[in-house]
């Protein structure tokens, strides 16, 4: 799960939950955050070789901030955002 603080500028949080990931290269912190489909093509180039981790049902995720780009080879992906402090449960992994 990435999970975004409140900041003075931003007063709620957002938590993103990726499911069955495979392979992945992220930042542990990051200024910003998009995410969006792509392409296995999008893979080429990261030395990981995330390709041959590709099974069915799972697709590619490339996953930017600012000054870096990186990738999630996975299932589905949900979010919510709130006002929960940044160390109290997401409603995205249930009670």
């Amino acid at each position: 799960m990435l999970r975004s603080g409140k900041t003075n500028i931003h007063q709620t949080r957002v938590d993103v939950l990726l499911q069955d990931v495979r392979a992945m290269e992220v930042r542990a912190w990051s200024d910003g955050l998009q995410i969006e489909e792509a392409g296995v093509d999008y893979l080429q180039g990261f030395r990981s070789n995330p390709a041959e981790m590709i099974e069915a049902g799972n697709k590619v995720y490339s996953v930017r901030g600012a000054g870096w780009e990186g990738f999630v080879v996975g299932g589905i992906i949900s979010y919510v955002e709130d006002e929960k402090n940044f160390s109290e449960p997401s409603r995205l992994l249930g009670e």
